[in-house]
């Protein structure tokens, strides 16, 4: 979230995200509780919401929630609450007996992670595979609300690479929001690691209402 002169505060949720700082033990269910939680350090002021992955299913729950507070959404490579059906693949993923070490071999090599960054993503990433840290991931995205319009100017952006399920939830999404949708040529889920300075360059244009920068392809 950034606000002011470019201040920015973070939300993330316990066991996932950078390990860089380090981040405390919990469990997932934690940030699905209470999302808008978040938003109770700004002290009223409104912020522009950048969400990614979960972190953009949380933004436009945060979006629902405290509409006059959320000034602009950037959601990237979410499609929102899991269905039903969707919901209980996930959860008979997650018992499926496969080693830490080789899931996150799979993981790193399915969301594409720059060689640079493997190392703390790898450490960041294992705490995720507890089983009931998977659990609780399922329980909060099924929890979530349908994703509804809310009169928040919000952006859906999912990465060219991305699976073609991912692509085609991410226009959905658009659709349901009367919201713009792009793709992000040769990148995949995590295209802010791929492309830091296209990541930046978009995000700024989109909080500045500039011309979003013109390597973005928009989704039919």
């Amino acid at each position: 979230m950034a606000r002011g002169e470019g201040a920015v505060a973070g939300l993330r949720s316990p066991r996932s995200g950078p390990a860089r700082p380090q981040c405390p033990p919990g469990r997932a269910a934690h940030v699905g509780r209470r999302p808008a939680a978040a938003l109770d350090a700004l002290d009223g002021q409104a912020a522009h919401v950048v969400g990614h992955s979960l972190g953009g299913a949380l933004g436009l729950e945060l979006a629902r929630q405290r509409p006059a507070q959320v000034q602009s959404l950037l959601v990237s490579g979410t499609v929102g609450p899991l269905s039903p059906a969707q919901a209980r693949l996930m959860a008979w993923a997650s018992r499926l007996p496969l080693p830490p070490g080789p899931a996150l071999t799979l993981a790193l090599r399915q969301f594409r992670i720059p060689a640079r960054d493997r190392a703390w993503v790898r450490e960041a990433l294992a705490g995720t595979l507890v089983p009931s840290w998977q659990a609780d991931l399922v329980r909060v995205l099924v929890s979530l609300s349908p994703p509804a319009p809310t009169g928040t100017p919000t952006l859906v952006l999912v990465g060219a690479l991305e699976t073609r399920s991912a692509r085609s939830g991410a226009a959905r999404l658009a659709r349901t929001l009367g919201a713009p949708a792009f793709g992000v040529p040769g990148a995949g889920h995590v295209w802010n690691l791929e492309a830091p300075e296209l990541f930046a360059r978009t995000v700024s244009a989109w909080v500045q209402r500039d011309p979003l920068p013109p390597e973005l392809k928009r989704l039919g």
